[in-house]
């Protein structure tokens, strides 16, 4: 090509990049914002609220204030960088206007310690390595700290929790300080009534380790019973030692409480309780509470009448009436027993028991049952549950509980046959890998029960549903509709559930977390007798943690392992069966 061609086309390459050339301009304009008319972000900006904004900018409603100064509105705008892990900015003063670079975001890569050798391992605290390198962040990992020492004795430790920006290092310099117990607890004493009376709801014993979350679920047990309004411990360190100081917030001690919720069982599902909580310097209560349901409606009465202030022991005079509706019978339930009471805390450890005499009322108006039948009755109750199941008991993840639960009567003595229905219920959670915030739990839960009768030909005539077994539902066998296995009016005489779920822990955000199940269940038509066939049902669901409770969604298949039974109940098996649920957990 000749020069006097080449010329031309050079000229025209130029006029024609005076656009992009424009456009280059232009977008290292659009990079600059002005946030207020003394100060502008160079390349990327951030949101401040508007008191951040007033702090740096100024506040022309206020004189004093209307006009920061530079360095002034520097300080302040490299904290609130900090804020969001932005610790390397740079800021330069031009024309009486600050330009701020922001720089990049720090991240925490590593968690180092000292003083915790033999003691703690931080390795398994989660969601700190990853998170920005914030005051907040270092004020988390100091926190986590704290509860991990004083939940094993340590009440007193000092910690310095230093950040390294540059490498993404936060360290934690421990002195844990010697070990407590639980003791020199100080209660004042609230008006009207016997200080004693907060020992009935210790989750301790005053010469066990110090353990600030066995502090939080007495406060918990407080406000639970409606006691008190507000319930916690003061815990100071000084140099005579440890202090423990019971704190309450006082209200009237007459409480009305209301609820409602849905699930696929009950449909819609309202509550209602009123409850007096402190009935003279012993604080017995009483409480009546009315439920509705699609399947049952009932009004519950029931006191707790202790015969001294600190005491465990206390008479619970029980009333009830019901109208349970479901697929299997409908019936008329009503009862009024008094049942001697008595609860035990250990160490680890939670113990209730009660049980005594009650008249029943049983009415049958659809299926197998009594018809208008009055008997004596004698029920027992006993529940053991270990503290972190307890603890742990709005976000299950670890801990243990059983319960053990009879009926009985006696031909003769007001009732037309003899029978006794016994029933042992258990539940098991491990956290895996003993991560915090978990990564998965594991659960195990199941029953087994069965009723024996001295005449089994009165089994499904005199014998109400209430001493029966009936399986299904989201409470146990997730594969069949509630109660409906089997698939008749009489039920079983001896029944045996095992589940097992595995659910993750705080891994999606949202609080989702995803879970997988297998359910097992055996059934008998006489007492200590379980016929072959195996009824199971793997399935999967979501649970959704929220603030206010937690919602749950499950689908199994329902199948059946004859075992070389000849005849089964008639069940609609195999089939898929869908469960939703508010505030129930495994």
């Amino acid at each position: 090509m000749s020069r006097r061609r080449r010329a031309p086309l050079l000229l025209a390459a130029a006029l024609l990049g005076a656009g992009p050339a424009s456009a280059r301009t232009s977008s290292r304009a659009a990079a600059v914002e002005q946030l207020c008319p003394r100060i502008r972000f160079v390349g990327p900006a951030i949101d401040l609220d508007d008191v951040e904004k007033r702090l740096v900018c100024g506040d022309p409603s206020r004189p004093a204030w209307s006009r920061i100064p530079l360095n002034q509105a520097e300080q302040f705008m490299r904290a609130f960088l900090q804020r969001r892990g932005r610790n390397f900015p740079t800021f330069k003063a031009v024309d009486d206007t600050l330009e701020v670079r922001i720089g990049t975001p720090t991240y925490v890569t590593k968690m180092t310690t000292t003083g915790l050798e033999g003691i703690l391992d931080m390795s398994k605290r989660r969601h700190i390595v990853g998170e920005l390198m914030t005051p907040a962040e270092l004020d988390k990992f100091t926190s986590a700290v704290k509860f991990e020492l004083q939940s094993r004795g340590y009440a007193c430790p000092k910690i310095s929790v230093t950040g390294d920006a540059r490498t993404g290092e936060v360290h934690a310099s421990v002195d844990p300080g010697p070990r407590y117990t639980m003791s020199d607890i100080a209660t004042p004493p609230p008006p009207g009534i016997d200080p004693d009376i907060f020992r009935r709801y210790w989750a301790f014993e005053p010469s066990q380790p110090f353990d600030t979350r066995l502090l939080s679920l007495t406060s918990d047990r407080i406000q639970t019973d409606a006691l008190f309004l507000s319930a916690y411990y003061e815990v100071a360190c000084t140099t005579t030692g440890l202090h423990i100081t019971q704190r309450v917030v006082e209200a009237p001690p007459r409480e009305v409480r209301i609820g409602v919720g849905a699930d696929t069982e009950g449909y819609l599902r309202g509550r209602a309780e009123w409850k007096h909580s402190r009935i003279g310097y012993r604080a017995s209560s009483i409480d009546v509470t009315a439920f509705d349901s699609f399947l049952e409606q009932s009004v519950d009465g029931n006191m707790k009448y202790y015969l001294r202030p600190s005491d465990r022991i206390y008479l619970m005079p029980r009333v009830f009436l019901r109208r349970e509706s479901y697929t299997p019978y409908e019936a008329a339930h009503s009862e009024a027993a008094i049942l001697p009471s008595w609860t035990w805390d250990g160490t680890d450890l939670h113990v209730e028991t009660r049980g005594g005499p009650g008249i029943e009322y049983f009415n049958t108006l659809r299926g197998e049952g009594p018809i208008d039948d009055k008997f004596l009755s004698f029920d027992t109750q006993a529940k053991v549950m270990s503290h972190l199941y307890e603890y742990y008991e709005r976000d299950p993840r670890e801990g243990w509980t059983a319960s053990f639960q009879s009926k009985s009567r006696v031909s003769g003595a007001y009732s037309d046959l003899t029978a006794h229905m016994m029933r042992v219920d258990e539940e098991d959670l491990w956290n895996l890998g003993r991560y915090s915030p978990p990564l998965a739990v594991l659960a195990i839960r199941g029953f087994a029960g069965t009723t024996w009768l001295s005449d089994p030909s009165l089994a499904f005539t005199k014998l109400p549903p209430s001493m029966r077994f009936f399986m299904g539902g989201d409470a146990n066998f997730r594969g069949a509709p509630l109660m409906e296995l089997p698939n008749d009016a009489g039920g079983f005489l001896t029944a045996v559930y095992q589940g097992v779920e595995l659910r993750a822990g705080d891994l999606l955000p949202y609080g989702l977390q995803p879970l997988v199940f297998m359910d097992g269940a055996m059934g008998g038509e006489s007492a200590f007798h379980l016929d072959p066939a195996v009824y199971w049902a793997p399935g999967a669901g979501l649970r959704w943690a929220l603030p206010f409770g937690s919602m749950r969604a499950t689908i199994a298949r329902g199948l059946t392992w004859a075992r070389g039974q000849q005849t089964l109940p008639t069940l609609n098996l195999p089939r898929w069966q869908f469960f939703f649920t508010f505030g129930q957990e495994f």
